[in-house]
């Protein structure tokens, strides 16, 4: 069963980690920022598959 880990970021985002136990497999969508990111893959002793992003990065003037 796919497991799905929401983690609340910065001051109104999320970032979710998709991880499938038998093939070991995890996804983040949407990473805002990393150390959480990271910080759980560690605990959790994940290995990083895939990043999806679902919004465009800011262009800077």
């Amino acid at each position: 069963m796919l497991e799905i880990i929401q983690l609340p970021v910065l001051t109104d985002n999320y970032i979710y980690l998709l991880h499938e136990p038998i093939s070991g497999e995890t996804a983040a969508v949407d990473p805002a920022i990393a150390q959480p990111v990271l910080a759980l893959l560690k605990q959790k002793k994940w290995s990083l598959n895939y990043i999806l992003n679902t919004h465009h990065p800011k262009k800077i003037s």
